[in-house]
């Protein structure tokens, strides 16, 4: 809690006693009588709540009904919010031959992409080179991808590693916005559902 909240909860207390206090006086109530009242409602509530009443059969039936019926309802409203798709499952996508993971972070920005290989699944190593032609180079920069696992699996994407990565995060970007991530989040969800 910081030092102002600190303050701010004193002044608001002490103002309350203080308002308290000189209502008492003028009302000529002492505290130990304000007390007295204050316990005695207390005790009055408790016992209105554990006291016998005679209810009919069907008004009790029909009250449960109502409570079963409205728990029911909360229940699946819950758990209709909870299954409801958002961008933010939407994590997971093929770009250029390779299969992209990202997360989010608190404020819904994607974060931390990276590249597994279609075939084993394994993060996959990167690295980049410039096009040699055959008298003189050409200038432009390739980033290779490649799996350790999987000799024959590497992908050559033109642009260097941040270039690439700023297109993967145009292209999930656009997904987002157009709403395509909706058609990928369902197919996994029906793999996922599928394998168990």
């Amino acid at each position: 809690m910081s030092k102002e909240s600190k303050e701010s909860l004193f002044r608001k207390i002490g103002g309350g006693v203080i308002i308290g206090v000189l209502v008492g006086h003028l009302l000529k109530i002492s505290p130990l009588d304000a007390t007295h009242w204050t316990w005695d409602f207390l005790k009055s509530c408790g016992s209105i709540l554990v006291e016998k009443v005679a209810v009919p059969k069907w008004l009790l039936g029909t009250f449960i009904l109502v409570c079963a019926l409205l728990v029911g309802w909360i229940y699946q409203r819950i758990r209709a919010a909870f299954s409801e798709i958002t961008y933010l499952d939407y994590r997971e996508d093929c770009f250029d031959g390779i299969t992209w993971r990202w997360s989010y972070d608190l404020n819904g920005h994607m974060h931390q992409i990276r590249g597994y290989c279609l075939t084993c699944d394994t993060t996959l190593v990167s690295s980049e080179e410039e096009d040699r032609g055959f008298e003189y180079s050409t200038g432009q920069t390739f980033t290779t991808f490649r799996c350790e696992r999987c000799p024959d699996s590497r992908i050559r994407l033109l642009g260097d590693r941040v270039y690439i990565f700023a297109r993967i995060e145009r292209q999930i970007d656009r997904a987002v916005r157009v709403g395509d991530w909706k058609k990928v989040v369902e197919e996994r969800r029906k793999l996922e559902s599928a394998k168990k």
